[in-house]
């Protein structure tokens, strides 16, 4: 596709913006984010400029005490955060990680070390990095749970409570509408999901007080995620078979769609602008050139993508009457734009180690 340029002006950094035709810049995006949707594999135009092999070290704990459960479990869902970013984004991810054993380092220590893929490398030694590698030294905070008047929860304990009032709450919160059995298959994902968006919110060097979950407050950020996804994946199943029966045509191939019909809501220019930053997001979760490490921004894009949606949702008709042809042209393009949505909340869930498989499916009318 032969882009129409609107505009070029060069950033701080000396790059230069080129600003696309809104309908091109759209249709570009759309199909950039639906080209993938692993998280293990690298997206075309999303590579830095430097290639890295990453490799992970940190110290075992020498004891079982709740704490030091709890903070291993913080030190390995970085790292796993760490690495599905840097494989989207191309890098190279040694899987596992070096224990490190020298007295000098903390079992609060988690290093991230870069080696450019033309040099060769053995193994990582806190006290031999060469000059050629970028090694990021974290500091993680300790964490610890509570609940009541106990001060050491597990985190068996703390998942086991957490689930217990996800459970309470599921037929209020309209979370279990496709029957016991599945609802079963994904409370523990939910309950699991507010505990690993609590911890990866937060930045790396804070200690963390993990707070049961309780009932009253289901509230929570990660469910209002999920259940926003839920309703994303409602409207395309819905739009699906009302293909299957003939009601609506075949979703034409991308090219043919035109954007221009669904710039006219303000909710709707947000969520495209919002869902179009994912790629800014991905490029500064990880910087070796300034040694950073930034996790915690994809929970708060994720959950500004979210009200986005939420949003949209309330304001804008995607599913039209089935005897209104003259409408099917924009309904089209904001079904790719939801398709877009859904890729880019299920990268984001994936960065959080989040599962979605088993995510119910609102049936709202």
């Amino acid at each position: 596709m032969d882009y129409r340029v609107l505009a070029v002006s060069p950033d701080l950094y000396g790059n230069l913006i080129l600003t696309l035709d809104p309908n091109q810049m759209t249709s570009a995006f759309v199909r950039w984010a639906l080209a993938s949707t692993t998280s293990s594999k690298a997206r075309n135009g999303c590579h830095p400029p430097k290639l890295y092999k990453i490799e992970f070290g940190m110290k075992n704990s020498s004891t079982n005490s709740s704490e030091t459960e709890l903070l291993d479990y913080r030190k390995v869902l970085l790292a796993q955060a760490i690495s599905r970013v840097a494989k989207m984004i191309g890098h190279k991810v040694v899987g596992g990680y070096t224990n490190i054993t020298t007295d000098k380092i903390t079992k609060n220590t988690v290093f991230v070390v870069g080696i450019p893929l033309a040099v060769n490398h053995q193994t990582i030694h806190p006290d031999e990095f060469s000059e050629s590698e970028k090694v990021l030294r974290l500091s993680m905070g300790n964490i610890t749970a509570n609940h009541g008047s106990q001060t050491e929860v597990s985190l068996s304990e703390v998942l086991n409570e957490r689930l217990k009032a996800i459970k309470e709450i599921s037929e209020s919160r309209r979370l279990a509408t496709l029957g016991l059995s599945s609802w079963a298959a994904s409370a523990h994902n939910l309950a699991t999901a507010t505990l690993q968006y609590d911890i990866l919110s937060k930045p790396l060097d804070v200690e963390i007080l993990v707070p049961v979950l309780e009932t009253n407050r289901m509230n929570h950020d990660a469910l209002l995620i999920m259940y926003n996804y839920s309703r994303v994946l409602s409207i395309l199943r819905r739009f699906d078979e009302h293909v299957k029966t003939g009601e609506y045509p075949n979703l034409p191939c991308l090219p043919d769609i035109s954007f221009t019909t669904i710039y006219t809501k303000e909710e709707e220019l947000q969520l495209l602008q919002t869902v179009m930053e994912w790629p800014r997001i991905l490029d500064i979760v990880i910087n070796f050139t300034q040694l950073e490490i930034n996790v915690g921004i994809v929970t708060k894009f994720l959950l500004a993508l979210t009200k986005a949606f939420n949003s949209f949702y309330y304001e804008v008709v995607v599913l039209v009457p089935t005897n209104a042809p003259h409408n099917f042209p924009g309904m089209m393009a904001r079904i790719y734009l939801l398709k877009s949505v859904c890729s880019v909340i299920e990268n984001c869930l994936d960065v959080l180690q989040i599962n979605h498989a088993d995510t119910p499916i609102l049936h709202e009318n």
